[in-house]
C-alpha cells in the first residue's frame, strides 16, 4: 500500500502511474516470474524512549528512516534503518511484489514484503515511515494477499484498437488480489494476451497465472462462475 497522509487520492495516482510504468517497460521476453534478489537491509531496533513525533523527525533528518515489523502473528517491533540503503528498492517498480532481508542488530534475519510506504511529499518522493510485514512462517496455510498489476500485450493485434480504440483495464487501480505461497513464485505483474481475447473482452481465463498463486475469492472475482472480466476493449467516440 501507498500513502501519503490526508491524500489518498495521490497515492491512487501514484500506483496508475506505476502500472503505467510496468506497461511503457514490458517486452516480450520480460519474465513476470523472477525470485527476488538476496537483498539485505541492515536494521537496528528503536527503544521505547526513542517512539514519537519529535524522535522520529530527529531520526529522519539524521539519515535513518523509521520502520516497523509486522505480521505472522508476532508482536510489531519498531526499528530504523538508513535512508540511502532503502531509497534505491523502493525506487524499483516491482518493490512491492520483492523480497527484501532485514538483518536485525542483535536479532532475528527476516525475510519481508513492502506492506505500506507513508510521504511527506510524494512529488518529491520523501518518505516518512515504512511498514514491512514478515514472509509467514506457513505460507501454504496462511498465503500472503497481495495485490499484482495486469499487463496487457499484443493490443496492436486487435481490430478495434488498431482503429484507436483502447483496453479498458478493470482492476486498474487495485490490482487483481492475489493469494501468494511460494516465496520464489511472487509475480511482478499477470500477463493478459489481447490475441486471446472473447471479442472485446478479456477473462480470468485468458491470463497467465503462475503455479503457487491463486486468485483471492470476492464479489468481483467469483462473478461468472470465477471466469471474470478483467479488461474489455473500448471504442473512442467523437
Amino acid at each position: 500500500m501507498l500513502r501519503s497522509l490526508g491524500s489518498s487520492a495521490q497515492a491512487a495516482s501514484l500506483r496508475r502511474a506505476g502500472v503505467g510504468l510496468l506497461r511503457r517497460w514490458y517486452r516480450p521476453d520480460l519474465d513476470p516470474i523472477v525470485p527476488s534478489p538476496d537483498r539485505v537491509l541492515h536494521a537496528v531496533p528503536r527503544k521505547s524512549s526513542e517512539l514519537g513525533t519529535i524522535h522520529s523527525r530527529e531520526m529522519r533528518a539524521a539519515g535513518r528512516l523509521p520502520v516497523v515489523l509486522q505480521g505472522d502473528g508476532l508482536p510489531f517491533v519498531n526499528l530504523s534503518v538508513a535512508r540511502e540503503a532503502l531509497m534505491p528498492f523502493l525506487r524499483r517498480t516491482h518493490y512491492q511484489r520483492e523480497l527484501l532481508t532485514l538483518e536485525v542488530e542483535g536479532g532475528e534475519k527476516v525475510r519481508v514484503l513492502t506492506q505500506e510506504v507513508q510521504y511527506d511529499d510524494l512529488k518529491r518522493f520523501n518518505v516518512k515511515h515504512v511498514n514491512f510485514r514478515r514472509w509467514p512462517r506457513d505460507p501454504l496455510r496462511h498465503p500472503v494477499k497481495l495485490p499484482v498489476p495486469i499487463i496487457f500485450v499484443n493490443e496492436e493485434t486487435h481490430p478495434t484498437i488498431k482503429t484507436g480504440g483502447y483496453t479498458h483495464d478493470i482492476f486498474s487501480d487495485t490490482g487483481l488480489k492475489c493469494l501468494v505461497r511460494d516465496p520464489e513464485n511472487i509475480p511482478r505483474f499477470l500477463v493478459a494476451d489481447m490475441r486471446r481475447a472473447d471479442g472485446m473482452d478479456l477473462r480470468m481465463e485468458h491470463l497467465t497465472v503462475p503455479p503457487g498463486v491463486t486468485i483471492r475469492p470476492n464479489a468481483r472475482t467469483l462473478h461468472n462462475g470465477g471466469n471474470f472480466l478483467v479488461g474489455r476493449v473500448k471504442r473512442v467516440r467523437g
